[in-house]
């Protein structure tokens, strides 16, 4: 069955900002091509402000090199969002702050996504157990398919 018979107009790409997402990033260039008027949504969630979970926000030179951080992810998804466009696919850069999965599946609600794409790190079961898998969280909570596209880790 070809993606396009599956009605796939709305597609969330979950970015981590981390030296793999450039992986992430050609793959979905290479689906997004093969999707006819599809809309895609480069999205990252990043980590909540200090003083949302309860924490002092710290010195001014904290704040600083937090909001520069910030806003070259933010630059980062743009630069993304732009080559998709410039390769004729619709796409929207998309940075979030909060708690990862509600502010996911939030979105995914909010855009009427039809599939999330997520890098997936091959971790092992220590680490999952320790961190927790913001991935298989995802898989089990939304109401659309969820494409988990490998990663070196």
């Amino acid at each position: 069955m070809s993606l396009n018979k599956l009605e796939i107009r709305n597609i969330l790409v979950l970015c981590e900002m981390s030296d793999s997402d450039h992986l992430l990033f050609k793959g979905v260039c290479s689906l997004a091509s093969n999707i006819r008027d599809c809309h895609v949504y480069l999205t990252h969630v990043a980590a909540p402000n200090p003083g949302f979970v309860g924490y002092d926000a710290g010195p001014q030179h904290e704040r600083n090199m937090r909001a520069e951080m910030l806003h070259k992810e933010h630059a980062q998804l743009q630069e993304w969002a732009d080559n998709l466009r410039s390769d004729g696919n619709d796409s929207t850069a998309i940075m979030l702050q909060g708690p990862t999965v509600e502010k996911i599946l939030e979105e995914i609600e909010r855009l009427h996504v039809d599939l999330v794409i997520i890098g997936r790190h091959r971790h092992g079961n220590l680490y999952r157990i320790l961190s927790g898998s913001t991935s298989e969280e995802v898989i089990q909570k939304a109401q659309c398919p969820v494409l988990l596209f490998p990663l070196e880790s």
